[in-house]
C-alpha cells in the first residue's frame, strides 16, 4: 500500500459518519394486540361463567360446589356446548371463555385464602454458672 492509497482510506474514514450501537434506536416493538371477535367472545364467556353457575345451582337439586371444586358447572357447560353444537366464531369464543373461567375458579379453590405465618422468638439461654470463691464453674 502506497502513501496515496493510505491517504485516500484515511480521508474516506474521516468523511464517513461512524455508526455506533448506542446511536441507533433499539427496536423493541410489541406485536399488535388488537381486540378481535375471539377475545371479545372469551371475555363474554368468562363473564357468563358466574351467571351459568348461579343458574345451574338454583335449578339443580344437587349443589355441585359442595363437592369441593368450584367451577365445575362452567367447565361442564362449555365442554357440552363445544361437543354438541361445535360452535364457531363468536359462540366458539364464548364457550372457550366459559371453560377458561371454570378452570380459573377451580384452580382458585386450591389456593388458601390467607397464608399462615409463624414467628418464633429465640430467647437467649440462661447460663448455668456458679461462682465459688471468685471462680466461674
Amino acid at each position: 500500500m502506497n502513501y496515496d492509497e493510505l491517504e485516500a482510506k484515511v480521508v474516506k474514514a474521516i468523511e464517513e459518519k461512524p455508526t455506533f450501537a448506542q446511536e441507533e434506536a433499539p427496536k423493541f416493538e410489541m406485536p399488535n394486540m388488537g381486540i378481535t371477535k375471539d377475545v371479545i367472545g372469551i371475555g363474554i364467556g368468562s363473564a357468563l361463567a358466574g351467571v351459568a353457575g348461579g343458574l345451574v345451582s338454583k335449578v339443580s337439586p344437587i349443589d355441585l360446589d359442595s363437592f369441593g371444586i368450584e367451577g365445575v358447572t362452567p367447565i361442564v357447560a362449555g365442554v357440552a356446548i363445544k361437543k354438541l353444537l361445535k360452535p364457531s366464531g363468536m359462540l366458539g369464543g364464548i364457550t372457550t371463555g366459559l371453560i377458561v373461567a371454570g378452570i380459573s375458579q377451580a384452580v382458585s379453590g386450591f389456593i388458601p385464602k390467607s397464608m399462615a405465618q409463624e414467628r418464633s422468638i429465640e430467647l437467649p439461654k440462661e447460663e448455668n454458672t456458679q461462682i465459688m470463691q471468685g471462680v466461674v464453674y
